[in-house]
């Protein structure tokens, strides 16, 4: 199709935009809407600039995969937190956003309970964050209470329990990421410190390009959220072992199966139609028709044949050997040209 990109004249582009070979210009570019993007609920709802050159196009390639990935976790997340509470509903991915630290942030309250995990060969750590109204929740909710704590809890500290149960869990989900990202990269992950606020993680930079998944727990009458956050930075050297379909080899085809495919679709049945005339009448005398009524038609010298709706023939009507029958004068369109004899 004339006017647009092929794959590889857009990894051509994009990778020139990365290494500085293409300029973008002085003008900001066009703020992006997609999934891939930074999504309004991260800035307040206003179009953001989007430049091209200062995001790897390799890592929004890679986003759906990640989507693959977590959809698992969130299947082992909502088996985890189950075993705490009975009335939890569903885990669901609620966003992926390619973000960084400064403005992720102020997204997640504090204080959180956020494990440090080291996931070899991953060389940046990768985040996992409960939010601290999940936390007070999934505790109350654990020794009894039946609704949210978060209009009458006093202090925003967590308390020793609170602490204690929420390690717990944590150190249960951190087991099932090695499972869930197999798929794409074979993980040995291990938490290597805890902290309670993410700009206090000391290995990250403000700008760095994270990939941030925000999973939704649903309870009966409520909902919190728990993070995954993965550094760019620390999947970039690895891109070469990524089980991407890119890196993927194709699979061996047998070269029978179309000959055997277009032998089988040939032997479907069709219905042949041969339209004697189409008129066109008003609306109105249309549904003034009733049994009995009238309608001629000019006597057809040509017909076509439509298999559906598809004009395939132009033939000539007449009989023949006592029956009505329509002899092919013109092959308008045949499904079968272009194959191999």
């Amino acid at each position: 199709m004339a006017g647009v990109l092929d794959q590889e004249e857009i990894d051509a582009l994009m990778g020139g935009l990365e290494t500085g070979e293409l300029e973008t210009g002085e003008q900001e570019a066009v703020g992006v809407e997609s999934e891939t993007a930074v999504t309004e609920a991260s800035t307040g709802g206003k179009a953001k600039s989007f430049d091209y050159s200062k995001h790897h196009y390799a890592l929004h390639r890679l986003l759906p995969k990640i989507r693959e990935v977590h959809s698992n976790y969130a299947e082992a997340l909502q088996e985890k937190i189950g075993k705490l509470s009975s009335s939890v509903n569903k885990v669901e991915i609620d966003e992926l956003t390619v973000t960084d630290l400064d403005e992720l942030s102020p997204r997640i309250d504090t204080p959180c309970r956020l494990a440090i995990i080291t996931a070899k060969p991953i060389a940046s750590p990768v985040l996992l964050a409960i939010e601290s109204d999940l936390v007070f929740d999934i505790v109350n909710r654990y020794f009894g209470g039946g609704n949210s704590l978060r209009k009458t809890r006093l202090s925003e500290k967590f308390s020793s329990t609170e602490m204690k149960l929420s390690e717990l869990l944590v150190e249960d989900m951190v087991t099932e990421l090695a499972p869930a990202w197999q798929p794409l990269l074979d993980i040995a992950p291990t938490i290597s410190g805890w902290e309670f606020d993410p700009r206090s993680v000391d290995a990250l930079d403000e700008k760095e390009a994270l990939i941030a998944t925000r999973f939704k727990v649903n309870f009966d009458n409520g909902e919190g959220g728990i993070w995954v956050v993965v550094p760019w930075h620390g999947l970039e050297p690895l891109r070469g072992q990524l089980k991407t379909a890119d890196n993927l080899a194709l699979p061996n085809t047998d070269p029978n199966w179309q000959p055997k495919f277009v032998e089988g679709l040939e032997e479907a049945s069709v219905e042949l139609v041969a339209v004697l005339s189409e008129q066109k009448i008003k609306l109105k005398h249309a549904m003034q028709l009733k049994k009995g009524d009238v309608i001629a038609i000019n006597d057809p010298k040509e017909v076509d044949i439509k298999v559906g709706c598809v004009r395939l023939m132009r033939a000539h009507f007449g009989t023949h050997e006592g029956n009505m029958a329509a002899q092919v004068l013109e092959i308008l369109r045949s499904p079968m040209a272009n194959r191999q004899k």
